[in-house]
């Protein structure tokens, strides 16, 4: 059944919340899924940076010493 000129005002309402409503929820999927990305991005950098200025040699790595 369409929405014809016969279909009350507030089902007509009602369908247009629900579409709306919709719509609120792929966005808010969506940018859940871009920031949990940005955020595990922004970890993984700062797993690779320095903390206090040094590197720490990675585990089984092989110790070498600095370049000049």
């Amino acid at each position: 059944m369409t929405a014809g000129s016969g279909t009350p005002m507030w089902v007509r309402a009602l369908r247009l919340v629900s579409l709306l409503l919709g719509i609120a929820a792929l966005i808010r999927d969506e940018l859940r899924a871009l920031a949990t990305t940005l955020i595990l991005a922004a970890r993984r950098e700062a797993n690779h940076l320095p903390h206090d200025g040094t590197r720490e040699p990675r585990p089984g790595a092989i110790a070498t010493s600095p370049r000049r």
